[in-house]
């Protein structure tokens, strides 16, 4: 899916948090995510998602050397069950925690410098602003289900009616038609 520069620009401004407002205190987040950008980011998901509305509530804050990030993604995606193949609609709502420091001067440049295993581990931010669209992609992709049901014990496919394209019972396959059959009465 094309996702137009303009409304791409839009979106990370909605999605960035400039640490300077932080000195004044915490700050709170309350923005509807656009659909268009968040059908994109979700393309790379395993199974077809369209997203119908989602928000995103976060509560950033100053902390020690670094910025605390909390929250929540609600959100209402609708997809295909695994099982019966009809429309569902997802519902979730995946908490969001993140604690990020700011960049050390030496990392800036990374191939000129050892990593250690606790740096690889820690989250950055590099400036005066932090974008948390990959935050939000992230928390999104991990909470979507690997297989969507429409209800936790979805009874599957018919089995009464039969698929349009078969009509008739393969012959090599009359005696178990007749037994299951004998089992049914």
């Amino acid at each position: 899916m094309l996702f137009d520069g303009q409304k791409a620009k839009e979106t990370l401004d909605i999605l960035t948090i400039h640490v300077g407002t932080l000195r004044q205190g915490p700050l709170e987040l309350d923005r509807r995510i656009p659909l268009e950008w968040l059908t994109a980011q979700l393309e790379s998901c395993e199974y077809p998602v369209t997203p119908r509305d989602v928000t995103l509530t976060l509560t950033v804050e100053s902390s020690g050397n670094g910025i605390l990030i909390r929250g929540a993604v609600d959100a209402q995606l609708t997809t295909e069950c695994a099982v019966c193949l009809s429309e569902t609609v997802l519902r979730l709502h995946p908490e969001i925690s993140a604690f990020l420091q700011p960049k050390p001067k030496e990392l800036k440049d990374i191939d000129n410098n050892e990593i250690t295993l606790e740096e690889l581990e820690t989250e950055w931010f590099d400036g005066d602003t932090i974008n948390v669209s990959s935050l939000v992609r992230d928390t999104l992709m991990l909470a979507l289900p690997m297989n969507p049901k429409c209800q936790n014990d979805c009874p599957g496919l018919h089995r009464d009616a039969p698929p349009a394209e078969q009509t008739s019972i393969d012959p090599r396959l009359l005696p178990l038609a007749k037994f299951q059959m004998q089992k049914e009465k």
